[in-house]
């Protein structure tokens, strides 16, 4: 789960390059192909409605906490579009 995340944030974030590169995929010991799954539906919690974890989102957007839930540069949805497309690249 926390490659997923780490993939996730890469691709929100835009790194230049590949979103799971050589380095990562060696000391993580995952393959894009495998950090995908988890990856798109932690992209598809971004985007949920339930109180406890628009709760997270909230608590995370404080300046006191670095207003990191505000940082991400695409939408969940948009996210999960192109985790998708990277899969079918993948396959």
């Amino acid at each position: 789960q926390a490659a997923a995340a780490v993939y996730l944030a890469r691709v929100l974030l835009g790194v230049r390059g590949p979103a799971w590169p050589r380095t990562v995929r060696h000391y993580s010991a995952y393959t894009e192909a495998e950090v995908l799954p988890c990856a798109q539906t932690l992209a598809t919690l971004l985007t949920t409605s339930d109180p406890k974890l628009r709760f997270v989102v909230q608590k995370y957007s404080s300046p006191k906490l670095g207003s990191v839930a505000r940082t991400a540069s695409l939408s969940a949805v948009a996210a999960t579009e192109v985790l998708k497309q990277r899969l079918l690249a993948i396959q």
